[in-house]
């Protein structure tokens, strides 16, 4: 397997975990089969802070568990990144009304 591939799917998933300060999740089938190679799953689970806390780690079927703390999500959404007070509506105004690529101003 192409090592980037696994590297740009865990980069992906901890960026999404870290933009949102959410727990996120990932599901993928490995194994061989369909004409493929060997292909590793890497279903995984991602914390808040950016960090793998679970992860399939073989060809086989796997159950990727991991006991949430929902209240860990908090100093991320109400401190480091509150989202009432950092994502405002009317900051969004060019990027939604805009569908074209404009030079810059």
């Amino acid at each position: 397997m192409n090592s980037l591939v696994s590297f740009h799917n865990r980069l992906s998933m901890k960026v999404r975990g870290l933009s949102e300060w959410c727990l996120g999740g990932g599901g993928s089938q490995g194994g061989r089969g369909r004409g493929r190679d060997a292909v590793l799953g890497e279903t995984k689970i991602i914390a808040p802070s950016g960090e793998v806390v679970a992860q399939a780690t073989t060809l086989e079927d796997e159950l990727v568990v991991h006991t949430c703390d929902l209240d860990a999500t908090r100093p991320y959404k109400e401190g480091i990144f509150h989202f009432g007070k950092n994502r405002r509506i009317e900051h969004y105004g060019p990027i939604t009304s805009q569908t074209e690529a404009e030079p810059p101003g």
